[in-house]
């Protein structure tokens, strides 16, 4: 039962969830930004090359992820698995440094500049160095941090899912800016953490496992 449900809440947050998150960022296309993002506009007026860049290429990245962590792709299409792990990185590059400029001129608050900030340098920090790890063949250990990597870019659908919760309970974004700004990423991470350790685990058992010679 416990299972199933980890199976149906991963396929749901992968499949379902990123994808829905990722095509509705790209709102602000058809509606315009004053009525799409209308927290937002300043960014978009003061510094618009770090706002759509962190908001178009962050999209990328999370419509990625789902297939990025699919062992599929990476058994039988391990030349693509690559190419578009190269888009993710450069997405998650860019992304990140415009969101860390946002960040930085953000006027909700230091605990929103620095919560937010935080969330770009690790954001960008686990995937260069998931990526130096790939290239140095070190493959466990470049999924462990790929992991970490994903669960970051996650925070763009945790972070939805806390507005709307506010906006439920009839809070404004200056509000609840500060505790979104931590709580959309920590705990992703945390869970990554997880996550990675009981992978690790298990693989330690598998090799202490004896070889049963059947021929």
């Amino acid at each position: 039962m416990l299972k199933s449900t980890v199976a149906i809440s991963r396929f749901v947050l992968l499949w379902i969830l990123c994808p829905v998150v990722a095509i509705a960022s790209f709102r602000f296309l058809l509606g315009g930004v004053e009525v799409t993002m209308a927290d937002f506009v300043y960014h978009a007026n003061l510094r618009p090359v770090a706002f759509y860049a962190h908001i178009v290429l962050a999209s990328v990245a999370l419509a990625l992820v789902p297939v990025q962590l699919w062992p599929g792709l990476r058994q039988r299409r391990i030349t693509l698995h690559r190419i578009l792990g190269r888009v993710y990185a450069i997405s998650i590059l860019a992304s990140g440094a415009g969101g860390f400029f946002l960040a930085v001129g953000t006027e909700s608050g230091a605990v929103a500049a620095s919560g937010f900030g935080c969330l770009a340098i690790a954001w960008v920090g686990t995937t260069v160095y998931g990526v130096i790890l790939a290239m140095t063949g070190d493959v466990a250990a470049h999924r462990r941090w790929m992991i970490r990597s994903a669960a970051l870019t996650m925070a763009a659908v945790t972070l939805r899912i806390y507005l709307g919760l506010s906006v439920v309970a009839g809070l404004s974004y200056d509000e609840v800016a500060g505790a979104l700004a931590w709580g959309c990423w920590i705990p992703n991470l945390l869970l990554a953490e997880v996550i990675v350790r009981r992978s690790k685990s298990g693989q330690r058992r598998a090799g202490l496992r004896p070889v049963v010679s059947r021929g």
